[in-house]
């Protein structure tokens, strides 16, 4: 259940409810590149 006045961020998924007048935002994700035999590096967002 979301409720009343929460807003939900772009590209969330929600597993749980979330109280009145809330935001639920999504911090900015870490990419990590592997593969071709090359070691694994890290890439941080903007």
């Amino acid at each position: 259940m979301i409720g009343a006045r929460s807003v939900i961020g772009g590209n969330i998924w929600i597993t749980e409810s979330v109280p009145p007048d809330t935001k639920v935002l999504l911090k900015r994700p870490e990419l990590i590149y592997a593969g071709n035999g090359r070691k694994k590096m890290k890439k941080k967002g903007k």
